[in-house]
C-alpha cells in the first residue's frame, strides 16, 4: 500500500511541474520558445485587451505611425534599437497620442523608410500610373496615406496587367517583398 500511495504522490508533482515547463507560443513541452515566422515582430504585454483599447504611439526613425504598418513592413533585423517610455515627457513631447506610452524604434544607419510617394519614385513608377490599386504580395493595401516601408524588405515595384475577366483588363502596381 505504501508503495502505491509513493506512486501516487510522484504522479501528482511531477504532472503539474511537466505543465508548467510546456511552452505557452508552441504549446509543445520542454521545447524553449520559438516564433515561427522571423519577419513578424511580436509584443508582449500584461493583456491583450489592454492594448487593443489603448494603444501606444509608434514612432519610427521619427515619423508617427500605424502599430500594424510597424509589424507587417519592417523586419526586426532592420531595427537598431527599440525605446519604449511611458513618463511625463513623453506625453509633453508627442500630447495626448503618447498618453499611452510610446514605442520609439530606430532603424538601421543605412536604411529608410519610404512612404508611398518615395517608393514609386525609388523604383520609376510614372505620376499617371500612381493612383492604380497597390498590391503587396498579393494582398491589397487599402490605406495608403498610412503606409510606410524600409527599403531593404522591398524586391520590386512595377505596373502589372491583370486579366479579371476575358473582356476587361485592369492595371495595378505590384509590390514583391524580399523573402527571408
Amino acid at each position: 500500500m505504501k508503495q502505491l500511495y509513493f506512486s501516487f504522490l510522484i504522479f501528482a508533482f511531477a504532472v503539474p511541474a511537466f505543465a508548467q515547463e510546456a511552452d505557452v507560443v508552441n504549446k509543445v513541452p520542454g521545447v524553449p520558445k520559438q516564433i515561427t515566422d522571423p519577419k513578424t515582430i511580436r509584443i508582449c504585454v500584461p493583456s491583450r485587451a489592454g492594448i487593443i483599447a489603448n494603444p501606444p504611439l509608434w514612432v519610427v526613425n521619427d515619423v508617427l505611425m500605424n502599430g500594424d504598418v510597424v509589424t507587417n513592413f519592417i523586419r526586426p533585423a532592420s531595427i537598431e534599437s527599440i525605446d519604449v517610455r511611458k513618463d511625463a515627457s513623453t506625453t509633453a513631447r508627442y500630447g495626448t497620442s503618447g498618453q499611452n506610452g510610446v514605442v520609439i524604434i530606430k532603424l538601421k544607419k543605412d536604411l529608410q523608410l519610404w512612404n508611398l510617394k518615395e517608393l514609386f519614385k525609388n523604383f520609376g513608377i510614372r505620376n499617371k500610373n500612381q493612383d492604380f490599386p497597390v498590391f503587396i504580395d498579393k494582398k491589397e493595401l487599402v490605406n495608403r496615406t498610412d503606409f510606410f516601408i524600409v527599403n531593404d524588405i522591398v524586391a520590386s515595384v512595377k505596373v502589372v496587367t491583370v486579366n479579371d475577366m476575358p473582356s476587361r483588363k485592369n492595371k495595378v502596381i505590384q509590390v514583391t517583398l524580399k523573402p527571408l
